[in-house]
């Protein structure tokens, strides 16, 4: 294949003629618009040589491969503004795979119970770690749904916690590059030879290996629009003195608190000082 692949020409070959809703097709919209003519861009030309070139605006779109590198280094220096001097934890919630089939059907069901059940077990972290709450409505039949609960709720629900020590600054990093990863990046294309599409991915059951993985182009297509989320779908939420509605006021009482200097303590040279 000549040219640069990229998910873009992916998309541009293969989405004509496939069946989208509204909301995928907009977002695939962006995406094969992204940096060219139809997202309109700015001419720019050398006072000397009198040199031009052009510049198309980018979709900004959270799907966009090209755009998210911009986004994550951007996100990442807002939130170390945001760290204060006293220890972090990070801590991981996973699903089971048994939920996974539940996932791509209701995903925001299941991705807001999810954010409800880490901010309530975060609030009763010191209490009961073991507490997951959020509930399932709707999904398919009620039976089904009791039943399959039942059988998540004989293991134990395991939250993998590290703490962070003086390195707040790395995880803010390392979540800025998680939380803005796309579902394949063009740096793991490799080609496209007639319809079919190879791609590098790194197979964890075989000790992280690299390994190559070829695809038709419709069924990359597919898999592609498995991971666009759902529309208005929050993907980084803050909780707690982060939240938007009081991050500025609570934050700068924090603040106040930690760097005001400690009153002296009550003793009784102090007293006898005061008394005189």
């Amino acid at each position: 294949m000549t040219g640069t692949l990229s998910v873009q020409s992916i998309l541009a070959r293969f989405l004509p003629g496939q069946t989208l809703d509204s909301h995928r097709r907009k977002v695939c919209a962006r995406l094969t618009d992204c940096r060219t003519a139809q997202m309109g861009g700015m001419e720019m030309r050398c006072d000397h040589c009198q040199a031009r070139s052009i510049c198309y605006y980018g979709c900004r779109d959270r799907h966009c491969p090209q755009c998210q590198g911009r986004a994550s280094q951007q996100w990442s220096t807002r939130q170390r503004s945001l760290l204060l001097p006293v220890p972090y934890f990070h801590l991981v919630f996973t699903l089971p795979h048994t939920l996974n089939g539940w996932v791509q059907l209701h995903p925001d069901v299941v991705y807001r119970c999810l954010f409800a059940a880490v901010w309530d077990t975060l609030k009763q972290f010191g209490r009961n770690t073991r507490h997951l709450g959020g509930e399932l409505h709707r999904v398919t039949r009620s039976g089904e749904i009791d039943g399959v609960l039942d059988g998540l709720m004989q293991h134990e629900w395991v939250v993998y916690t590290r703490h962070c020590l003086n390195q707040a600054e790395s995880v803010v990093d390392y979540l800025a590059r998680y939380t803005h990863r796309i579902a394949i990046s063009n740096g793991r294309l490799l080609t496209m030879e007639d319809d079919r599409i190879a791609f590098r991915y790194k197979d964890y059951r075989d000790h992280s290996r690299l390994k190559t993985q070829w695809l038709d182009g419709q069924e990359f297509v597919r898999r592609f629009l498995m991971h666009i989320l759902p529309k208005g779908f929050m993907r980084i939420r803050h909780f707690g003195y982060l939240s938007n509605r009081t991050q500025r006021r609570k934050l700068a009482v924090i603040r106040h608190c930690l760097w005001q200097p400690p009153k002296p303590e009550a003793t009784l040279e102090n007293l006898l000082a005061q008394r005189c």
